[in-house]
């Protein structure tokens, strides 16, 4: 007998091991490393910075049959923490490379392990290649440096800290492949500054790549231009027009005194001299010329939408600047004035963003009284009355029928007051902060989102062109979601329960018709050095949106209410006061203002100005700004049902007097 049992045993054990070992096989990648290989980089020269997009580029090379499918990318994270997930559907011809750049943003430091996996699986779901690639973090200390630049070493002085730069400033100085540089504007978002020498746009870049460097910096980003003495260099790039500057040929200076008094020293200079391009400031612009030599612009700056661009008439890469003895005071000088560039760059924190995105009046429980009256109603209907009611019918023995009948009857009761109170509609809130600088239509736009759903159901979000991508931003309701990157950019696999939120953030540009200025031919402004009396005449609105509840806020203390700006022309008077905290600053625009009688507005809008004001006054921030409100859609997010939109933007604007 057991003669036939171990037969039996060899028989199963001998049919059942190819079929497991063809199971194994056909999940195991490693199997289709011969058909399809793949080549990793992600961020910059393997780095990246926390809740910062970076570019993720994939090279796969397919030596097998034609394949269809996703293309994977994914945090590794410990344990079973919630991986980010983008997708991108590809096709791979048999025996054609074929590159893909996709982007991911980790949220939390502590869930990643500075990992980059993916996967590439077919329309079957089969896993068909797969690899993992490390990625290190900056620290927040630490300000990345992006060179380009046909010298891959000749910043490496500027790495690590730096005493003669600005304070506690930490660089880190890389100098990326140009093949790898992103094609969405969004991709930039690690890098701090950005400098370009000896490296020709048109030649190195392709159509996507330059739009996506324009665009990065008119959302706010800091250029540095050295030239190499060619001003064909800069011809049919978005320099050629963002430069202050008309170019006519290149010449010999003998010295360069002025960087005395930029720089604390002379740039000594040995026979024949040196050759900067010679050129002349564009009609306009001669503010924008920092110093200049024998009537000759050296070092300029501009401003393209939110970013500034300094553009240097020389060579950083050759004598005599190379070996200069000062150029490090030159450095901390001209990369100070770079970093410390910009509008009030308000981004409220995840958690206070929360809270306004959960507030939603609708979904409000019934009040303490409501509640007491209801329960008060029930006892004395279930209990005395019931009871009376039912002793005066001489009936008593029909309590087993009506309190059961009452019980369903307040549960169904209490269902519907909870439904009501917590609302029936699906509500996406759209909060949305608006950077302008007030001399250019365009904008830079931080976007955030909350999904509410009446009851349990899957949502898909998506979103116009390649610009924005979302992620999870309520802690609390951590969940898998995929980011699609194709056509038209999409969320999938939002499984939502009943009466439940899930919020995301997205950060595009957008042009609007034009920027809103004040004409210095009109305005009259009572001043002084560091304090601001009155402000008077035109302010043009060129928008297209109608600005609600504005105001003027001057060097971070001073604040003077103007009201609504139509589109066009505003006469405006404004006197200002000076406050002592952000909660007077909060205080004082909400009681000169008059916020929109829409509840859900009003309520928005208060929390969100009450942290901008708070922001406002802690950062310090130096300037005329002008604030206010809009409630149009400024971002197209289509759920695919029906949704009940409530919208909240908070414009910023940095004032430039038009003729600055």
């Amino acid at each position: 007998m057991y003669k036939y049992l171990y037969f039996l045993i060899i028989i199963i054990f001998t049919m059942t091991c190819p079929v497991m070992s063809l199971s194994q096989t056909l999940q195991d990648p490693s199997r289709f490393e011969k058909d399809i290989i793949l080549e990793v980089y992600p961020g910059f020269e393997g780095y990246y910075k926390f809740q910062k997009w970076f570019p993720v580029t994939v090279v796969a090379r397919n030596n097998g049959a034609y394949f269809k499918g996703d293309l994977v990318i994914k945090s590794v994270t410990y344990g079973n923490q919630i991986p980010i997930i983008s997708k991108k559907y590809i096709e791979l011809p048999a025996n054609t490379p074929k590159k893909i750049q996709m982007y991911l943003s980790p949220e939390f430091s502590s869930q990643w392990q500075d990992k980059v996996l993916v996967e590439l699986v077919d329309t079957g779901g089969k896993l068909c290649a797969s690899r993992t690639e490390p990625i290190k973090q900056l620290t927040q200390e630490q300000t990345l440096l992006l060179v380009l630049s046909g010298d891959k070493s000749g910043l490496n002085y500027l790495n690590g800290p730096q005493t003669n730069l600005w304070h506690q400033s930490n660089l880190m100085v890389l100098y990326p492949d140009s093949a790898n540089l992103p094609r969405e504007w969004i991709g930039y978002e690690s890098v701090d500054i950005m400098i370009i020498n000896n490296f020709s746009i048109n030649d190195s870049l392709d159509e996507l790549q330059r739009k996506s460097l324009a665009e990065w910096v008119q959302a706010g980003g800091k250029l540095l231009v050295s030239s190499c003495g060619n001003p064909v260099e800069f011809s049919n790039t978005f320099l050629e027009e963002a430069l202050p500057v008309v170019f006519q040929s290149n010449v010999l200076l003998p010295s360069i005194d002025s960087m005395t008094g930029y720089a604390g020293a002379a740039l000594n200079i040995e026979p024949p001299g040196i050759s900067i391009i010679k050129s002349s400031a564009k009609t306009g612009c001669k503010n924008n010329v920092v110093i200049e030599e024998q009537n000759i612009p050296v070092i300029t700056t501009s401003y393209s939408g939110l970013g500034k661009i300094t553009f240097l008439t020389f060579d950083i890469s050759k004598e005599p600047f190379k070996n200069w003895n000062w150029k490090m005071k030159f450095w901390g000088k001209v990369l100070s004035d770079l970093y410390f560039y910009g509008l009030p760059s308000f981004n409220p924190s995840s958690d206070d963003i929360n809270n306004i995105l959960y507030n939603i009046p609708s979904m409000k429980p019934p009040s303490f009284n409501f509640i007491g009256f209801y329960l008060f109603f029930y006892i004395l209907l279930a209990g005395p009355l019931n009871y009376f009611i039912l002793k005066r019918f001489d009936k008593r023995e029909f309590a087993v029928i009506t309190i059961p009948v009452m019980v369903i009857l307040f549960s169904v009761g209490t269902y519907i007051v909870g439904y009501a109170s917590k609302g029936g509609s699906v509500i996406l809130r759209e909060i949305s902060v608006v950077h302008m600088n007030s001399s250019s239509p365009v904008s830079s736009i931080d976007t955030f989102t909350g999904l509410f759903s009446p009851n349990k159901s899957t949502y898909r979000m998506s979103f116009p062109g390649n610009n924005l991508w979302a992620y999870n931003i309520l802690k609390d309701d951590r969940m898998e979601m995929v980011t699609r990157e194709d056509e038209k950019n999409s969320i999938e696999n939002i499984s939502l329960n009943m009466w439940s939120m899930v919020g995301f953030k997205g950060s595009f540009i957008s042009k609007f018709p034009g920027g809103l200025y004040l004409d210095k031919r009109d305005i009259k402004i009572d001043s002084q050095v560091n304090d601001m009396k009155s402000l008077g005449g035109i302010i043009v609105n060129n928008t297209g949106k109608t600005i609600y509840n504005a105001c003027f806020i001057y060097n971070s203390c001073q604040i003077g209410y103007i009201g609504d700006l139509a589109r066009g022309k505003n006469n405006v008077q404004v006197n200002f006061i000076t406050l002592c905290s952000a909660d007077e600053l909060f205080k004082d625009w909400l009681d000169s203002s008059k916020f929109k009688d829409d509840k859900n507005g009003e309520d928005i809008q208060k929390k969100i100005t009450e942290k901008f004001m708070a922001y406002l006054y802690s950062s310090q921030s130096r300037g005329l700004i002008l604030c206010g409100w809009n409630d149009e859609p400024l971002v197209d997010i289509n759920i695919h049902r029906h949704v009940r939109h409530e919208y909240a933007n908070l414009f910023i604007f940095h004032i430039l007097l038009k003729g600055e």
